[in-house]
């Protein structure tokens, strides 16, 4: 049973990242939001495996659905897209 939580749990996370994504895409370029998508932090990493940034993340997302990243300028297809992980 745990499992089929684990599943719906991660496909809604997963929704609503790819939601957001759709929606900083959207965005104009002069925006305070899409400006802050594309800061570099600079400074040293920590030891190990570095961490996976949010766009990465987002783009195996689109990867796992087989979904072009342009389909976030359409709200409409994208939702469609999105409804895939139901």
């Amino acid at each position: 049973m745990t499992g089929v939580f684990f599943q719906c749990g991660k496909n809604c996370i997963r929704r609503g990242r790819l939601s957001w994504f759709g929606h900083v895409e959207r965005r104009i370029d002069d925006s305070a939001m899409k400006k802050c998508s594309d800061i570099v932090v600079e400074g040293q990493q920590r030891k190990g495996k570095p961490q996976k940034t949010w766009y990465q993340v987002v783009d195996s997302d689109f990867r796992s659905l087989k979904i072009e990243h342009d389909l976030a300028q359409n709200r409409t297809e994208l939702k469609i897209g999105i409804k895939k992980l139901v």
